[in-house]
C-alpha cells in the first residue's frame, strides 16, 4: 500500500521531499488543487477550498469560508477512489482580498 506522501506526490505530480529549504522542516511545493475543508468533528461545517502548497508537514489553503476551527481535515479529491484525507492543526489564518481566508496548517497526519 502506498503511503499518503506517495499518493500526494502522484496526485499533484510533484515531489514533496526534494530540495528541502534549510529554514523549514520540510520544503513546500506549490500546487493549485480543489479541496474540501472540514472542521474536525463538524461535518456540517464542510466548505470548499483550494490548496496552494503542501509539504510532508504542512499545507496552505484558501477558502471563502471563515472557519473558526483549531483542527481541520483537508480532503483532496482523487480521479478514482476515495479522497486523500489529511488532518492538521490550524497554526495561522490571514484574511485576504475579496473575502478569502488563508489557513496555514501543521499536519498531524503522518504522511510518510
Amino acid at each position: 500500500m502506498k503511503s499518503l506522501l506517495q499518493q500526494l506526490e502522484e496526485e499533484f505530480g510533484i515531489g514533496l521531499r526534494d530540495g528541502q529549504d534549510e529554514r523549514r522542516e520540510a520544503d513546500r511545493r506549490p500546487c493549485v488543487a480543489p479541496v474540501v475543508l472540514v472542521p474536525v468533528g463538524d461535518e456540517e461545517g464542510r466548505r470548499d477550498g483550494i490548496a496552494l502548497d503542501v509539504s510532508p508537514t504542512g499545507a496552505r489553503v484558501v477558502s471563502r469560508a471563515h472557519l473558526d476551527a483549531q483542527e481541520m481535515e483537508i480532503r483532496i479529491p482523487r480521479a478514482e477512489g476515495k479522497p486523500i484525507v489529511l488532518v492538521g492543526r490550524v497554526v495561522r489564518t490571514r484574511d485576504l482580498a475579496s473575502g478569502y481566508r488563508e489557513y496555514g496548517l501543521r499536519l498531524t497526519t503522518d504522511i510518510t
